[in-house]
């Protein structure tokens, strides 16, 4: 029996749900399939054998070089694949990967497409991973997480070729949903703080605990420690370019604008053609409001074209995103024939980039009749199901409910509807004043995915539409019991005491933090009762206002207010924020100047 020419390696636990995805894009491709796992509670193992994998079991040390080379000393082909089980080889790249066993390297790296966000869309980052190695023994993984295989290769074998592929592996594992489920980050910072405690100041561990507090949102820590890497940082380092753009996005995201240039400038001398960062450089000025020269900024992007794969990190900005980024510039300068160009641009570019569509869809309504916006809106679209569902997301954004949901139910003919158009359609039918039948699509959103807390909330709004008392506060209860934020169960008391007319109501102010809170679930009621035309309802929600310590309510209530329509109320509402409180913003002083037909 002749010895294998790809042996598949990977470590698992608890994949349940994305294992056979994996199994699935590289089975046509390898010739033997090695699997790990470290402690899986779920099917994993079996799905594992169902493919024919050779599956191992052994116990979690908190050590993923450990477990992987474990794998790695099952492997018998000439090569190893290494995979993880929430990523997929690209299908048109398959046979790639047989070509390159041909080829005279030790090891070659793949871009990996990992998505972000909410589900796998068009926000997408991209990093090269070593995943194609000889199978030598003395090639074995080091540290015992985010470990490293490329530099064991090259201490070992001085005169190795480690060269860099186009073969793609889409990373599904940093979609929201999957980090919740899986409580990752707290894994990983608890893994990497354990490190850092080891090695004290090690650049590299630092960079990938900022990633995680990045990640989820603590933009602070994760610039703390990109400052430490970036003091004495080695432009020659894989992730010298990632460490300016991961910086200067904390930045960004904290509103320190000047301090983002700063890096980028420096960025840019060690790394001149890194588009990443003349791209949020460009995005800075957007903000800004300094739209000359964020245009020439996204210009100079396009110019560019993507940066090498060596330091690339944000997908599309070479192209497309840049070419959607200079349309929103031109809609907010109400030149809709340039915006709408350019949003044809990032379509040209990526037919299945979303975002730009979408405005192209607000465009239309905007300028044409709804029926001759629909008739045109219709042209970018075949006649599949997936397409009749984004048409009925992007008429629901316009407030077309009554069409939204015509094409729903024109999809649901040839598909099972996912819970996501579930709830839209429960969304549609409930500013349609149909709650009955919107209950009936809530109660059947379920309970492990992203849009069943929300679903819960609506389920009681349902209730409080129809005047079903006791519903609701049985709903209510049921929100408690599924451990829904403690501040959107007081608020959601709050207005069900005052629909009910009751004076056993309580303050809702904690401290400023959580009167921010209760304010953020406040205003959605408000917004959705503006959205609902229940007047009356609204009049009564707004003694909700009464119950926090807040400065920025009227400032609020304003900028709602204008959102839908109403200006003399906005105007009102704006004016004495700023009198009585002086709060303000630049949105709310561009409302006003709006408002007033002058500067202010």
């Amino acid at each position: 029996m002749s010895k294998p020419l790809i042996s598949l390696c990977m470590i698992v636990k608890d994949e349940q749900d994305s294992l056979a995805r994996c199994l699935t894009s590289v089975k046509g491709i390898v010739d033997e399939m090695i699997v790990v796992d470290t402690g899986s509670s779920d099917t994993t193992i079996n799905i594992a054998r169902d493919f024919g994998c050779k599956v191992y079991q052994v116990p979690w040390n908190n050590d993923f070089s450990q477990a992987r080379n474990v794998a790695m000393d099952k492997a018998n082909g000439e090569w190893i694949l290494l995979m993880d089980a929430d990523e997929e080889l690209v299908e048109e790249d398959c046979r790639k990967v047989i070509g390159l066993t041909h080829e005279d390297a030790e090891g070659y790296f793949f871009q990996v497409l990992s998505y972000i966000g909410e589900y796998a869309g068009s926000d997408v980052v991209s990093n090269l991973n070593l995943k194609l190695v000889r199978n030598c023994e003395q090639y074995r993984f080091i540290g015992a997480i985010h470990e490293q295989l490329a530099s064991v290769i090259t201490r070992v074998n001085p005169e190795a070729k480690l060269r860099i592929s186009d073969v793609r592996v889409y990373h599904y594992g940093y979609l929201r949903y999957n980090v919740e489920k899986q409580h990752k980050r707290q894994r990983n910072i608890a893994i990497l703080e354990e490190q850092l405690v080891r090695y004290p100041g090690e650049a590299f561990i630092m960079y990938n605990l900022g990633n995680e507090y990045f990640a989820l949102g603590n933009y602070e820590k994760a610039l703390n420690l990109y400052k430490e890497v970036l003091k004495d940082l080695n432009p020659h380092l894989g992730y010298a370019s990632k460490i300016y753009i991961q910086a200067t996005l904390c930045l960004q995201r904290l509103g320190r604008y000047g301090e983002a240039l700063e890096i980028i400038q420096k960025g840019l001398k060690d790394f001149p053609k890194l588009t990443d960062l003349v791209y949020i450089k460009s995005d800075i000025y957007h903000q800004l409001g300094l739209y000359s020269q964020a245009l020439r900024g996204f210009k100079q992007c396009v110019d560019m074209g993507e940066a090498p794969l060596l330091y690339a990190f944000l997908l599309g900005v070479g192209g497309y995103r840049s070419y959607a980024a200079m349309g929103e510039i031109y809609e907010e300068l109400k030149d809709y024939e340039m915006a709408y160009k350019h949003y044809l641009y990032a379509l040209q570019q990526k037919p299945d980039f979303l975002e730009p569509i979408y405005r192209i869809g607000h465009i239309l309504f905007l300028l044409l009749e709804p029926e001759q916006a629909l008739n045109k809106l219709e042209q970018y679209f075949d006649s599949t199901a997936n397409s009749k569902l984004i048409l009925a997301d992007i008429l629901f954004c316009e407030h077309r409910y009554d069409i939204s949901i015509d094409y729903i139910e024109k999809a649901a003919q040839d598909i099972e509807l996912s819970p996501k158009f579930l709830y839209l359609k429960a969304q549609c039918l409930m500013h349609l004043d149909r709650f009955e039948e919107a209950y009936r699509c809530l109660i059947d959103i379920p309970s492990d995915i992203p849009y069943y807390p929300a679903a819960l909330k609506d389920i009681v709004w349902c209730f409080w539409m129809q005047q079903q008392w006791e519903d609701a506060e049985v709903a209510i209860y049921f929100m408690e019991q599924q451990s829904l934020p403690s501040h959107i169960i007081d608020v959601y008391k709050a207005f069900f005491a005052i629909l009910k007319q009751s004076d056993a109501i309580q303050a809702l102010s904690g401290g400023d933090e959580s009167s921010r809170e209760y304010e953020k679930i406040i205003f959605e009621i408000l917004d959705r009762l503006l959205g609902f035309k229940r007047f009356e309802l609204f009049e009564r929600a707004l003694n909700l206002l009464n119950l926090i310590d807040s400065d920025d309510v009227l400032m609020q209530l304003g900028k709602l207010y204008y959102r839908y329509g109403y200006s003399v109320l906005a105007r009102e509402e704006l004016l004495r924020s700023i009198k009585a409180f002086e709060v303000y913003d630049g949105e709310s002083l561009d409302m006003l100047k709006s408002l007033l037909g002058q500067k202010v």
